[in-house]
């Protein structure tokens, strides 16, 4: 498990076979600290939905809840896997989870667009490769 904190995260692909990982999934987790519009179920909603074409995703379903007396939740279906998306308005922080599976999806484009609907000054990132036991 890597953790990252960087503003402009542009991730670089080193490829050469003894250092490959083989993977079934990546699954990566943003924080987002001081952030803006974390309490609009439609705001949430659109971020996911740009977050899924950025990413090249297939969309299968999505979902928000808007708690009392703040925050919102969000989930995306994917045939990829998933976006999570939890609130905290009151403390401007959200939490993202984007898991997904195969070669054609990028979750790391999903990042930009986040930026860009919360303006989050400060982000940190953990990167997972899931099932590596093959």
């Amino acid at each position: 498990m890597k953790t990252t904190n960087l503003k402009n995260i542009q991730p670089k692909v080193i490829k050469h076979p003894e250092m490959e990982i083989k993977h079934l999934g990546k699954h990566l987790v943003f924080d987002l600290w001081d952030c803006v519009n974390l309490n609009s179920a439609k705001v949430i909603e659109e971020a996911m939905l740009e977050a899924v074409k950025a990413c090249k995703a297939t969309l299968l379903e999505i979902k928000t809840h808007t708690f009392s007396p703040q925050g919102v939740s969000g989930f995306v279906l994917l045939s990829e896997s998933h976006i999570s998306i939890h609130t905290w308005p009151e403390h401007k922080y959200a939490a993202i989870d984007i898991f997904t599976c195969g070669e054609r999806v990028v979750p790391y484009n999903a990042l930009p667009v986040f930026r860009k609907f919360f303006k989050p000054k400060h982000v940190e990132i953990v990167d997972v490769k899931r099932g590596t036991m093959l």
